[in-house]
Formats: structure tokens, sequence, C-alpha cells
């Protein structure tokens, strides 16, 4: 099972694959395409300049745009948050770079590749994975992420058995909306702002004591019907 497989062929024949950006997106995205089930070489990081940027992450080099210039016909992989995205494309457009391949967190790109990581060192462990009906009748809490800047729903859904209602961010505010929050207990709330949601997947991590657990993102909802719920 793979996804993304035009992706994929397109980047194992690639000259050379580049990710522009050395943050958190950009490093998540080094450690599954440089992994199995991908095995791909990352030649650089390339950012827009060296200020708070190290020199190299595990060994790969990180290059500023400045001395970027024979890197123009290789593959980059723009890893950035959603919001820095298109900025980002135009100055690199600007600048020459036009191989290139958008990856955030909230992209359906970024989800298939970590999902293919994921299946293949679970399936190479001999972990099975248990469908949402098998879960649903054994110890099992699916926490669903909200923060005080989520937007006014136009469709209010009623919380399902199973689903607990996290705050995130919690302690970066005086304002606490739900009686489960991300900053009880051991807990890096205080990251929020970087980490978004996985602020709640930490305290899921270090708190919950069900069987099974999880993690809804931000009011998305797992679509099932009725018997299933």
């Amino acid at each position: 099972m793979l996804y993304e497989k035009d992706l994929m062929a397109k980047l194992n024949l690639s000259h050379e694959i580049i990710i522009y950006g050395a943050g958190v997106m950009g490093k998540a995205l080094m450690t599954c395409l440089r992994d199995f089930p991908y095995n791909l070489r990352i030649a650089c990081f390339l950012v827009e300049h060296m200020k708070n940027n190290p020199v190299e992450i595990e060994g790969i080099p990180v290059i500023d745009l400045e001395h970027a210039a024979t890197l123009k016909n290789g593959t980059i992989l723009v890893a950035l948050h959603e919001k820095y995205l298109a900025d980002a494309i135009k100055n690199l457009r600007e600048k020459g770079f036009f191989n290139l391949i958008s990856i955030s967190f909230d992209s359906g790109i970024w989800s298939s590749i970590r999902w293919n990581w994921l299946y293949e060192h679970e399936r190479k462990c001999g972990t099975t994975f248990l469908s949402l009906e098998d879960a649903l009748n054994k110890d099992l809490h699916v926490y669903v992420a909200h923060s005080i800047t989520d937007k006014t729903l136009k469709d209010v859904f009623p919380i399902r058995k199973f689903e607990i209602p996290i705050q995130v961010g919690a302690i970066l505010t005086d304002k606490k909306i739900f009686s489960i929050r991300d900053d009880q207990g051991e807990n890096i709330s205080e990251k929020n702002r970087q980490y978004c949601e996985l602020t709640a997947l930490y305290w899921i991590w270090k708190n919950d004591k069900s069987k099974y657990a999880g993690l809804s993102h931000y009011r998305r909802r797992f679509k099932i019907n009725e018997e299933q719920a």
C-alpha cells in the first residue's frame, strides 16, 4: 500500500532532492523520506538566510538562497506551515527556482507520506491496525482538540461516546473552555504555538490511561455511521 505513487516516482527520478525549510515540518519530512519505504537521499536543506538556522541537520547541510545558485535544477520540497507557503513559493520563483512541490502539515501529500512511513514501520514490527469498529468495542478514548481561536462552525455535531474534548494551548490563556486541558498533569502546553495539536498528543501520551487513545485534529471528525458510533 503506497499513496502518492506518482509523487514518489518523480522523487525517485530526481537528480537532487532538496527540502526548503529547516524547521519542524522540514525535519519531519526528512525523517520519513530518507527512511523505509522511501530510502531517498536528501541533498540539503535550503533556507532564506542562515540567521537562527544550524549549518547542518543530522549530517545534511543547510544552505541559504544566496549560495544556492547551483541547486536550481533540483526538486525542491517546500516544507512549511500553510500560512508561509505562498510567500515562500513566490520568493523562490523570483530567485529562479521553479521545480517546487508544496508540503505543509495540512496537505494531503504530507498525510500520505506520513501514513506510508507509519504503516510500513508498524507492519515490520508485527503491529496490526485495528478497524474503527473493533476499537469502539475496546477501552478507547479519542480526544478532540479545541482552541480559543476556533471559528464558530455552521454545523454543530454531538459528541460521540468515545470522544473527549481537550483544550490546547490552555496555559497561554485565562479562558478555560473544557474541563480537560493540555496544561494539566505533565504537559508542554506552553509550546502550542510551535507544535499546534501535538501538545494534546503529548498530554495523551503522559496522562491518558485507556488501552487505546487517539486524537482528532481541531474539530475534524471521523465519518462513521450511527451503528458504528
